[in-house]
């Protein structure tokens, strides 16, 4: 049977060294000054599989290439393996350009440290890898989205940083109160760039109770009255703020590292996800700052109406994950990599390297979240105690927010989804179209690849 013969290849890779070393060649994850976590990971792996090499390449814009991924498939010469942005894993799979990986994780063995179990992973994750029933990719990275503040400018601003906004008006109107103008009218601090960062509309109409696609991924619903009524709050979000030609004219000029606008002290408050620890962490670590829920809807806030028994917070994810295209030539191995790299004990391994190069640099270093939930608590338990209150906080929130949160639709028009959603702020925010004609124009487009595919 094909599982058999698969999971007996597998166990000879471990500590067996061949003739002939394998080389496992790996896209989208690139070897550099600061992957420190991820070279120890890899080192491991091969110090124990004496047989396997791995090669590490990055492709292009956010680690990988679709053009030359694809062309690679079709050509017969993939990659091994792939680390790929997860919310793509639908699109991937239903053009047929990855392996499922259930006859794999079929043949896992029950009592084996690096099993790959479902139940160890945020639901979310596994769920956003998973299409048309079949499991086309194992989660390896995750976050979640909350709202950053910092508390000098609350301060400045006659607001009392240990009360943090937790409701749509409280957010606004604390953003409204540290905006600073200067004398010819233009900005010079603003309180919150509504749509900045991770401040997408995904979000904002998640906490209204919006759904943009129906649970068969039949039907594009991006003009449903709740993401409507999100992307109503956003306009007038912007327009209380100056209007987004104003905001934009000033976000023009912001830098990154140092010259972040929140670290450099000219944005108060944005939406993003607790991997920003780091780059406060590395470039202003002792920025006076605070991290709460994303602020929601204040009826979501006080359980009334429709969200009586709703939970009260909501915060979505993203990251990444492994996946084997098809024709991959070395699956076994590409299993065994996975394996190890997710496991928690290649998470202690990565850990204890990136902690001892940023203490070399001078630097905190900041656990980040793992998609596999003991790997994520084992490293946070080892590092919890060493990090200052402040960054403490700000874990803790974001490890209680991570086992409810949402994700992306998981469809086959999914990059295609988000980039009219991003189309529709745009069109309604600069008041060219009406919240609901913008998502209506959005839906269209969507529905037709839709209805192209399905017939």
């Amino acid at each position: 049977m094909r599982s058999i013969s698969l999971l007996s290849a597998l166990l000879a890779l471990v500590g067996v060294a061949q003739a002939e070393p394998t080389k496992l060649v790996v896209w989208g994850m690139e070897s550099n000054a600061e992957s420190k976590d991820m070279d120890a990971r890899i080192a491991e792996f091969e110090r124990r599989n004496p047989g396997i090499d791995v090669s590490v390449l990055s492709m292009g814009a956010g680690g990988m290439n679709p053009q030359k991924l694809m062309t690679a498939i079709v050509g017969g010469v993939p990659p091994d393996l792939v680390q790929q942005d997860r919310f793509t894993i639908g699109d991937w799979a239903s053009r047929g350009a990855f392996r499922s990986l259930d006859d794999l994780l079929a043949a896992e063995p029950k009592d084996d440290s690096l099993t790959v179990r479902k139940a160890d992973y945020v639901p979310a994750t596994w769920a956003e890898a998973v299409y048309e029933g079949k499991t086309f990719a194992i989660p390896n990275t995750t976050d979640v989205r909350y709202l950053f503040y910092n508390k000098a400018l609350f301060r400045k601003a006659g607001l009392d940083p240990e009360r943090p906004p937790q409701t749509w008006d409280e957010m606004i109107a604390a953003a409204k109160r540290m905006t600073v103008r200067t004398p010819s009218g233009g900005l010079e601090q603003i309180g919150l760039i509504p749509a900045f960062s991770q401040g997408w509309l995904y979000l904002w109409s998640w906490q209204m109770g919006g759904e943009v696609m129906t649970p068969d991924g039949r039907k594009c619903t991006l003009d449903n009255p709740q993401t409507v009524a999100a992307l109503a709050a956003l306009v007038g979000w912007y327009d209380e703020l100056g209007g987004v030609n104003s905001i934009s004219t000033f976000a023009g000029g912001f830098g990154s590292e140092e010259q972040d606008p929140f670290l450099s002290g000219k944005l108060a408050m944005r939406v993003d996800g607790d991997g920003f620890l780091n780059v406060i962490a590395r470039f202003k670590p002792d920025l006076d700052f605070g991290v709460v829920p994303a602020p929601v809807p204040r009826d979501r806030f006080e359980h009334k109406g429709a969200f009586k028994d709703a939970e009260t917070w909501v915060t979505w994810s993203g990251g990444h994950s492994f996946a084997i295209p098809e024709g991959s030539r070395h699956v076994p191995e590409a299993w065994a990599f996975i394996r190890w790299v997710n496991s928690p004990e290649a998470a202690l391994i990565g850990a204890k390297a990136q902690a001892a190069y940023a203490r070399g640099k001078g630097r905190l270093y900041v656990p980040s979240l793992l998609a596999n939930l003991k790997a994520s608590d084992a490293v946070f338990a080892e590092y919890r105690d060493s990090l200052p209150p402040k960054y403490r906080a700000a874990k803790d929130t974001a490890q209680a927010l991570l086992p409810d949160t949402k994700f992306r639709p998981v469809t086959f028009v999914g990059q295609r989804l988000w980039d009219e959603q991003v189309r529709a702020v745009d069109r309604a925010t600069r008041h060219i179209q009406s919240p609901e004609e913008a998502l209506k124009q959005a839906q269209r487009v969507v529905q037709g690849e839709l209805d192209a595919a399905h017939g």
